[in-house]
């Protein structure tokens, strides 16, 4: 609870001028934020309050700058080896689809996200595989990717080798981590 040392302060949220929620725990990084920033301005206001918090041990618990996980794409369908079967057709010939894309796994950019905390205890993340191909030429679905929202400036790295993959810069940036993979070749592609 990080109000308990707070709650022996007469009138303590008219001083800093925030409320917190009913169970006195901070639920979202914005609170975070917000409680820091008001004890600090508090704390230049009244300097000889002894406020117990100061803005590096509120957030030095809920910011983590480093994380490592496991990802893995989706594996590409499967190519479809149907042959057409109609009632006055005979020697259809081969018409399976081919196999969708696997999903990718993706890290994007974004100003609202100033912490890997949300990734901390994630450590696998797997994309979804693509559909296999059916009849009729039909291609299957592609995998849906797994997009990783990152704060600006993180730096993605091969853990085995120590390689920088890439550095996120720009809000919205995206850059696929690990691709998905390429779907099958439905039979329709090998007949002669």
């Amino acid at each position: 609870k990080l109000y308990k040392d707070l709650e022996n302060i007469n009138n303590w949220s008219t001083i800093i001028g925030f409320e917190p929620n009913n169970n006195h725990f901070i639920n979202s990084q914005f609170e975070i934020k917000e409680f820091a920033n008001r004890l600090m301005l508090a704390q230049a206001k009244f300097p000889k309050c002894d406020f117990i918090f100061n803005n590096k041990q509120v957030t030095k618990r809920n910011f983590v700058d480093y994380v490592k996980i496991h990802t893995k794409s989706g594996n590409g369908g499967s190519g479809s080896a149907h042959l057409r079967r109609e009632k006055y057709i005979p020697k259809g010939g081969p018409d399976g689809g081919d196999g969708g894309r696997g999903g990718h796994v993706i890290i994007r950019g974004s100003r609202h996200v100033w912490t890997l905390l949300h990734l901390k205890y994630r450590k696998h993340v797997i994309a979804e595989p693509g559909l296999s191909g059916g009849s009729s030429l039909k291609t299957g679905a592609q995998g849906n990717d797994e997009i990783l929202e990152v704060p600006l400036g993180t730096i993605a790295k091969n853990a085995e080798t120590g390689e920088v993959e890439h550095e996120i810069t720009e809000d919205g940036e995206e850059y696929i981590l690990v691709p998905g993979g390429r779907g099958g070749l439905g039979n329709n592609h090998f007949k002669s």
